[in-house]
């Protein structure tokens, strides 16, 4: 039996999508009290969405599926935005193979971003396919507690490398944890969960975000500590997709499940949409900088412009089985 959608799902996608391009522009301030879920959920929803034929099928198998379903529409929008903008340069190019924002940890002396063609969100597309692997590898370990023991630990040794390893592999082994917390979180069924226990994360939550610092991780910074992060990411999601849950009957819900079915090309495409948008907003405006007003207008373009794009390639047979699957 093949994967249903979930509109709660696609709503918590689309949730997670606006929040990371939020990110993105000059009004990421209004997106600080989420930083430790907006990237986590998509992987959360990733485990979260395990059917059981893909249980029953070798991992090799299912590896394959993953990697068209995923390179191929990250081949597919590096090319375009390349095209786009026409910067050929040996180091874009390597950054396409390389798949990371930068080289070195941020604040590293001699850095250099790799990806330059606004096509760094895509970072985590990769990622996800490695977290994929390694995910499955744990769902058919015999030993699950010793193979979570070993993931944790590679976690903290890789974090202490001072280069970013290609495809986020060094940030992989704590995604697809999150990928694992997200199978158990539908195994237990929490959108049932009561409001005091979601009240309770929330609270959980809000504490340790006083305590854990600088996150970003697509260039692997877990703040304070990664378990600390892990914990906040688990409680931010369970929030989410039950929050998720209760709006899907309504306009919002539905408009932001529009966006979660989307997402994929969103993250591809928002960069360009919020560049294109700031430079209109400071010609319409005379300003000399975008500010959270102009970000806001990059936010509602990169949605509803990466929305279309979305809409307009699935409208074609060709390029919906190709890019799609």
């Amino acid at each position: 039996m093949g994967k249903q959608r979930l509109s709660f799902i696609d709503i918590a996608k689309g949730i997670g999508i606006l929040l990371v391009v939020c990110s993105h522009t000059e009004a990421h301030d209004l997106m600080v009290w989420s930083v430790c879920f907006f990237v986590p959920i998509f992987y959360f929803c990733s485990g979260y969405m395990t059917t059981a034929s893909s249980l029953n099928c070798p991992i090799a198998q299912n590896m394959k599926k993953r990697a068209r379903k995923l390179l191929i529409p990250y081949l597919f929008f590096n090319l375009l935005l390349l095209l786009y903008y026409r910067r050929w340069s040996i180091t874009g190019l390597y950054g396409i193979l390389y798949s990371r924002y930068s080289f070195f940890p941020l604040g590293s002396d001699n850095n250099f971003d790799l990806f330059i063609w606004g096509n760094y969100p895509m970072w985590f597309i990769t990622s996800l396919l490695v977290s994929y692997f390694l995910y499955y590898t744990l769902l058919f370990s015999k030993n699950k507690s010793l193979t979570i023991i070993i993931y944790m630990c590679l976690t903290w040794g890789l974090s202490q490398l001072p280069i970013l390893l290609p495809w986020s592999i060094d940030t992989a082994f704590l995604s697809s944890l999150i990928m694992y917390a997200g199978y158990y979180a539908n195994n237990f069924n929490i959108i049932s969960l009561g409001k005091y226990h979601i009240l309770l994360c929330v609270l959980i939550y809000s504490f340790l975000l006083c305590v854990v610092g600088d996150i970003n991780l697509s260039v692997r910074q877990y703040g304070t500590s990664f378990i600390i992060y892990y914990i906040m990411a688990i409680l931010g999601c369970i929030v989410l997709l039950w929050s998720s849950k209760k709006i899907e009957r309504t306009w919002i819900g539905k408009l932001f499940a529009l966006f979660g079915k989307h997402s994929l090309t969103i993250f591809c495409v928002e960069i360009l949409f919020i560049r294109e948008a700031s430079m209109v907003y400071c010609k319409l405006t005379n300003a000399d900088e975008v500010g959270i007003l102009g970000g806001s207008c990059g936010i509602v373009t990169a949605l509803f412009g990466g929305t279309l794009l979305s809409m307009l390639l699935h409208k074609n047979d060709f390029l919906r089985k190709v890019l799609f699957g």
